[in-house]
């Protein structure tokens, strides 16, 4: 990146900012590779970390306990932000109410989990 960033300021007469917008890169990045002395053919933004996981990643045991009690009894008639906000009251933690969601919804992409309401509503006519 760095080389062609210098070919085309070199032969093309072009700023750095226009060399770095004509091949897609921010001025900040090719600042930082050029700091790095990084001049290497592949564009490391755009490959895939395999040990990244996301912001939002909780251990296999606490998403185990989430999706307990979510499967309690006594939730059966709650919704996700109702159960959130019980446990809470409780003095239990778990993860934050977007995770909560977010493991119900896997939940019921799998079949593990069907909100009991969802099951007794009417179907609209029409």
């Amino acid at each position: 990146m760095l080389s062609l960033v210098a070919y085309l300021v070199d032969e093309a007469k072009l700023s750095i900012e226009q060399a770095c917008d004509l091949i897609g890169v921010s001025r900040s990045s090719f600042y930082f590779w050029q700091s790095k002395g990084d001049d290497c053919d592949v564009d490391r933004r755009t490959l895939p970390n395999p040990n990244r996981k996301p912001p939002w990643a909780l251990p296999q045991k606490d998403i185990e306990q989430v999706k307990s009690v979510l499967c309690l009894p006594e939730y059966a008639d709650l919704s996700i932000k109702q159960i959130y906000y019980k446990e809470l009251a409780k003095g239990r933690k778990y993860c934050s109410l977007r995770t909560m969601q977010r493991i119900a919804a896997k939940m019921r992409d799998n079949g593990e989990y069907q909100h009991k309401l969802k099951r007794y509503r009417k179907k609209p006519q029409g």
